[in-house]
């Protein structure tokens, strides 16, 4: 036997402008049903003129004391990630805005394989009443993916929008490093040589002068012993 039954139950509405206060609601206040069978439960809102311009959010109903929302709509959707490198710190940064309810940001490198316990992420719930989402990921240091992808995840673990940021290959950078030294070094090292002779043979030669003037100023003996004398004549002293 179908009985009939009063269901009390609230509706909440939520535009992105954050102010309930804004718009009217037309709801009847009582829906007559028969139990087991389905009931059409009307809500109309009306945005005042200060919520023209306003989104909706999403809208729910509840019943009265019970905390669970019985029926709920979205629309909010966060926008596409955008994502910046910042090369101090090696860091990997990701924000996505304009979302509900709060949604998770999460890590993957090319090969799919997921990072997101290794980042950071903060959700912030604007005035609006949407939530603005932002991500961090530290790159190790000889880190050899080429590129990382941020993906925006709503409540229900979903995916909305993703974004890829391909990133300079440690090993190239490297090797342009390196192929710098070698040539500097190629450059560099004849010099080295070179000047090191041209510096020791100017010593050579600054020596070989040194000797050869101080031979030249040494005093000469022309004093002539009288061998045919037979007599033992000493030389008188040299000046000093």
């Amino acid at each position: 036997m179908a009985s009939n039954g009063v269901l009390l139950l609230f509706t909440f509405i939520h535009l992105s402008i954050g102010h309930a206060a804004f718009v009217q609601l037309e709801v009847r206040a009582e829906n007559v049903g028969k139990y087991g069978q389905q009931s059409l439960l009307e809500c109309v809102y009306i945005p005042s003129q200060e919520a023209e311009d306003g989104k909706l959010v999403w809208v729910y109903w509840k019943k009265e004391g019970v905390e669970e929302a019985l029926l709920s709509f979205h629309k909010a959707k966060y926008n596409k990630p955008a994502i910046k490198f910042d090369p101090q710190t090696s860091t990997l940064m990701c924000d996505s805005d304009s979302g509900y309810p709060e949604g998770q940001l999460r890590w993957f490198d090319e090969f799919g394989t997921e990072w997101t316990k290794s980042s950071q992420m903060e959700a912030k719930k604007t005035e609006s009443g949407l939530f603005n989402l932002s991500s961090k990921l530290t790159l190790m240091d000889g880190s050899t993916f080429s590129s990382y992808t941020c993906k925006v995840f709503n409540v229900s673990g979903g995916k909305e929008e993703e974004a890829t940021y391909t990133v300079q290959e440690p090993e190239k950078t490297g090797r342009a490093q390196g192929s710098k030294v070698d040539g500097t070094t190629k450059v560099i090292a004849p010099l080295v040589v070179i000047g090191s002779l041209i510096v020791g043979l100017l010593l050579l030669m600054l020596l070989l002068y040194k000797r050869r003037s101080q031979r030249d100023h040494q005093p000469v003996d022309t004093c002539d012993s009288p061998v045919e004398q037979g007599e033992d004549q000493s030389c008188p002293d040299s000046p000093a």
